[in-house]
């Protein structure tokens, strides 16, 4: 790697299970592109599906983005330059950022199997009116990459195996029954590599995962419930025959610490004394003069349910609307239920922690100028503004009907404001965005705004949620 400061070359040796997965990356390629001179018949081209599982540290992210994406635009160049030879499919759009490079971008699945959130039945997926998209899509690629794959739930990777079937069976004669087999699997894309930790996170909104054992819910009734297209993916992935783990970290130097995290991933039956010292060293204690370092003030808080995270943005935005010196606006969102709701079971609704209870609304939530955030839902996914992606509020457009309150409280000096109505809106500048429509009507070079916020401004409105039942009322 070229050092970008410097400019000089820095060697960055392969730990030697790094190099087992490179060699056989490489003989894949080798094949491939020689069976693609050659012309041989699409039925018996070789195909090379391959896992690569380890913690984090392990460098699975870095050998795909520094070598095998490299290497697969050189090797396969394209016709046409924005075109790339492979895919990089994730469960969700954050991960999505985290693979992706400068020349390479990663997608979602629903991306690329180009499908909404809906029923993952065969049955329910004929591509219809977008089999040449799903074709253009996933016709000329040789490596298809699922980052976290322990992430990517049955049904998902059911749709991915599917929708691609329907974008290349034609060229590559991958019949129908063969969509989930080794022999066809993604439409036989002859390299396909397989990211994840399955000891990490698990799918989102199923408790069934790719390696759930098939045989123990069959015995004990649960695979009743369950489809068999998701069935046959879930063995299709474990019969995987190219299998590495990387086991050699460099994400902790501290060996301490890394041994506190071995045992975190792999507990024996009694805590070794070494790592309870270790422990109760790194606890945080109130008198602590590391908490006012601004390190630690403004650094991240991180919750993994939705009941710690609703509590920790409430307290944030104090404290931050505090510091900023700028008003704190509870807005709360408006319901209408049919039938009525009584009162009580209304105020529960309303706060309810979790948003994806409650069609993606929040009951009450906490926003001043300055506060970043992450959007629960996609606004336009042509231009970015998908899940997860990131921003910064930078004017809260109160309704006309509050302003006297608004006024009354600042002028009282009284920070925390409480508006009656739902707001007009909200502007916010989004990172990684920058094709504001109206850019161009901000042209005043005398406003003191940088063209670079002007074209990344994004103006969100309220919206009605989709429906949804809470306790059996709607």
């Amino acid at each position: 790697k070229t050092d970008p400061k410097t400019g000089k070359v820095v060697a960055r040796p392969l730990k030697r299970d790094q190099l087992y997965f490179i060699a056989e990356f490489a003989a894949a390629c080798n094949t491939v592109w020689k069976e693609e001179r050659d012309d041989t018949p699409m039925n018996r081209r070789s195909l090379f599906n391959m896992l690569l599982i380890g913690e984090g540290g392990t460098g699975k992210t870095a050998i795909v983005q520094e070598i095998v994406l490299p290497a697969t635009d050189f090797i396969f160049p394209m016709q046409e330059p924005t075109s790339k030879p492979s895919l990089i499919v994730c469960a969700k759009w954050s991960q999505a950022e985290n693979i992706s490079t400068k020349t390479n971008k990663a997608v979602s699945c629903h991306r690329a199997g180009l499908i909404g959130v809906q029923s993952y039945r065969n049955a329910h997926m004929h591509p219809r009116g977008k089999k040449r998209a799903l074709t253009r899509a996933w016709d000329e690629k040789r490596v298809l990459v699922i980052e976290e794959v322990g992430t990517v739930a049955p049904p998902l990777y059911n749709m991915l195996l599917y929708r691609s079937w329907h974008g290349r069976a034609d060229k590559y004669d991958v019949p129908e029954p063969e969509y989930d087999k080794l022999s066809g699997a993604f439409g036989r894309v002859p390299i396909k590599v397989h990211l994840g930790d399955f000891l990490q996170l698990k799918p989102t909104a199923s408790n069934l995962s790719l390696v759930s054992n098939v045989r123990a819910m069959e015995a004990a009734g649960l695979l009743k419930e369950v489809p068999a297209e998701y069935q046959q993916a879930m063995r299709l992935f474990c019969q995987i025959p190219i299998c590495f783990e990387l086991t050699a970290t460099n994400r902790f130097k501290d060996n301490k610490l890394r041994d506190l995290i071995a045992f975190m991933r792999k507990p024996s039956k009694t805590l070794p004394p070494e790592i309870s010292r270790h422990w109760e060293s790194i606890q945080m204690r109130p008198s602590d003069p590391r908490l006012t370092e601004e390190r630690f003030q403004t650094g991240h808080m991180i919750a993994i349910y939705w009941a710690t995270v609703s509590r920790w943005m409430g307290m944030r935005a104090r404290r931050d609307a505090k510091a900023l010196d700028v008003p704190l606006f509870l807005l709360q969102a408006a319901d209408s239920a049919s039938p009525a709701m009584p009162r009580d079971l209304t105020a529960k609704l309303l706060n309810r922690p979790n948003p994806k209870d409650t069609g993606f609304m929040h009951g009450a939530l906490y926003v001043h100028v300055g506060m970043h955030f992450r959007l629960l839902v996609a606004l336009d996914i042509d231009k970015g503004l998908v899940k997860d992606a990131e921003g910064e509020i930078v004017h809260v457009v109160i309704n006309p009907a509050d302003q006297a309150l608004v006024d009354a409280a600042m002028a009282a000096g009284k920070p925390f404001i409480y508006p009656k109505h739902v707001p007009l809106g909200i502007w916010a500048r989004m990172k990684k965005f920058d094709q504001a429509s109206f850019g161009d009507a901000l042209n005043d070079p005398d406003d003191g705004l940088p063209t670079s916020l002007k074209e990344s401004l994004v103006f969100i409105e309220p919206h009605t949620s989709s429906s949804f039942k809470y306790r059996g009322q709607g």
